[in-house]
Order: C-alpha cells, then structure tokens, then sequence
C-alpha cells in the first residue's frame, strides 16, 4: 500500500521535474545533439527511480520515528553506490562525449537529490 506521504511526494515530484524540463527543453532542443539529449534523458530518469525507491525506504510505515536520519543516510548511500556503478558503465558508450554525459549525470543527481531533501526537510515535522 503506498501511503498518503510518498504519493504526495511522487506528485510533487513529478511535477517539479516536468518544470525542470520545461525550462530545459528549448535550450537543449536549440544547442544540444541527440547524444546529450538520450543521455540527459537516461540520466534522469535513473535518479528519478531511485529518488522514488529512496523515499518510499525512508517513508516507510515500519519504520521507526527516531530512524529516519538513519534511513537517509542508507539510502544515500546506496544512491552514491547505484550512481557510481552506473556512471562507470554508461561512460564507456559515449566516447568522444564524456565531459558531455559528465555534466548531464551531475546535473541530473542533483536536481533529484535536492529536491528528495527539500522534501524530507520541509516535511520532518509529519513524518
């Protein structure tokens, strides 16, 4: 059963990333080749399912109340651990393009990434 926090969140998330992509779209679309574009893409959503799958762990109705900064901090680094292997792998396919790909993994890491803290933030005090 998903609960009424992590359905709120994937809302708000969705929409905070169709936002991103919106603002996004015409630069790339004007500037970008289809390389950078399928990488941002692939990127994005990588952390968009693992931001999901994070949240959900730290959410979660077993949990303990006084856990949760522990349950941040396992999921973080299973992130960093996912992004990591991903990266190494993903690398090799963009020869000639890595700084490329470089920027658009960071920049998709940290778009997911800060808003999966805002969230935990401004809502520690229901959780």
């Amino acid at each position: 059963m998903i609960s009424k926090d992590l359905s709120r969140f994937v809302q708000n998330f969705v929409l905070y990333i169709l936002i991103i992509a919106g603002l996004a779209a015409y630069p790339l679309y004007k500037y970008a080749d289809g390389v950078i574009i399928e990488g941002l893409i692939a990127n994005g959503l990588l952390f968009f399912f693992i931001t999901v799958a994070s949240v959900a762990f730290i959410l979660r109705t077993n949990a303990p109340k006084d856990g949760i900064l522990n349950s941040f901090m396992i999921t973080m680094v299973v992130k960093m651990l996912i992004a990591l292997a991903y990266f190494m792998l993903v690398l090799k396919g963009f020869r000639g393009r890595e700084i490329d790909f470089a920027v658009t993994f960071f920049a998709a890491y940290l778009v997911c990434t800060a808003f999966e803290i805002y969230f935990i933030l401004h809502n520690l005090r229901q959780i």
